[in-house]
């Protein structure tokens, strides 16, 4: 795909399912004109402005290079969205994508792409992403949000590289819950409460509960992904009552497939919130509470914006409130701030 002045026309046009003739009557030019643009050709000032007016964006934001970079090892078909003016690529095997990429390794947007700049990426292990993700498409008609369900450590890394909008945190530390894991960078990072939920050992049967010291030593333990809150979580645990590591562990890359774990007797105890082990009809026995943070860059984006008006949504408190072991004290309020190397 053409990197140069016009690289956004062409991906525009495509994700509002636009052909070249449309988009030229739209802006009063030729398609022929048209045509050359998108393939690098630098237009006439009045020309510029027709094609911005038509696509609702201004001439500087149209006519920037865009640069793309995968978040992760590059795929057939990827999801995509806009940070900070660079087009980022998100691998995926859903049906669901907006880019193909070719054999010769060149990309291109499919057609009924989404905007890429309407699309929010989160990125974090808390089960009710998926839920918020809903209820912003429905509450903000013309916005996307794509959740990467991932290890707390791993979403902050996105956000670190500028992958995600918004990373979501339940990282313990002495010093506290979440901001001591995130250290300054060139932006302004504030930390919003989105929950506080229960994290504990689930298991099928009460005895297994109450004898998980046995388990831990005797039995197979579903351990999240490497450097999971979970995992430190249980290893705390354990260290508490002098014991070493798990005798035996299974890996799971998150939640809901720890459960599935248990559930399916190839463990014994999985540490996770107790609403999936109640999802799962798992016994639960409470460790900690947990605050679940949502970490973005300062000035907030418009799509974190919509974010944050979703979770204070009464229909979307309500949903939230009603899951097993939730708390919402002080959901969606900000809770700490980062300053930047430079401040």
């Amino acid at each position: 795909m053409n990197r140069g002045p016009g690289a956004q026309i062409g991906r525009i046009r495509v994700s509002r399912g636009w052909t070249l003739a449309e988009l030229a009557r739209r802006a009063g030019i030729s398609r022929q004109s048209l045509l050359t643009i998108e393939q690098g050709h630098v237009p006439r000032a009045d020309t510029a402005v027709k094609l911005a007016g038509a696509l609702g964006t201004t001439v500087e934001r149209l006519f920037s290079p865009t640069d793309e970079v995968w978040a992760g090892t590059p795929a057939a078909h990827a999801r995509w969205t806009e940070i900070d003016g660079r087009l980022v690529l998100h691998p995926t095997t859903s049906v669901v994508a907006d880019v193909r990429v070719r054999e010769d390794g060149r990309w291109e947007a499919l057609p009924g792409a989404r905007p890429p700049d309407r699309v929010l990426a989160v990125a974090g292990c808390d089960p009710a992403l998926p839920l918020v993700a809903q209820f912003l498409e429905r509450q903000h008609p013309g916005w996307f949000c794509d959740v990467l369900a991932v290890s707390s450590r791993a979403a902050l890394t996105l956000f670190e590289a500028g992958l995600v909008h918004v990373a979501g945190l339940h990282l313990f530390h002495p010093d506290g819950y979440n901001r001591p894991h995130v250290g300054p960078g060139a932006a302004v990072r504030q930390g919003i409460r989105a929950a506080a939920f229960e994290v504990g050992f689930a298991a099928r049967q009460p005895n297994d509960l109450a004898e998980w010291p046995a388990r831990w030593q005797g039995g197979t333990v579903a351990i999240g992904p490497a450097g999971a809150e979970t995992a430190a979580l249980a290893t705390r645990t354990a260290q508490a009552h002098a014991l070493g590591p798990p005798r035996h562990t299974t890996a799971a890359p998150g939640h809901d497939e720890s459960a599935r774990l248990v559930a399916a007797d190839h463990a014994d105890l999985a540490v996770i919130p107790r609403a999936v082990a109640e999802l799962h009809a798992l016994q639960f026995l409470p460790l900690a509470v947990q605050p679940f943070d949502w970490v973005a860059a300062l000035p907030l984006a418009p799509g974190v914006e919509r974010l944050l008006a979703t979770l204070a949504h009464p229909t979307v408190q309500r949903a939230l409130g009603g899951l097993p072991g939730y708390s919402l004290e002080h959901s969606g309020h900000p809770v700490w701030v980062v300053d930047p190397l430079n401040a």
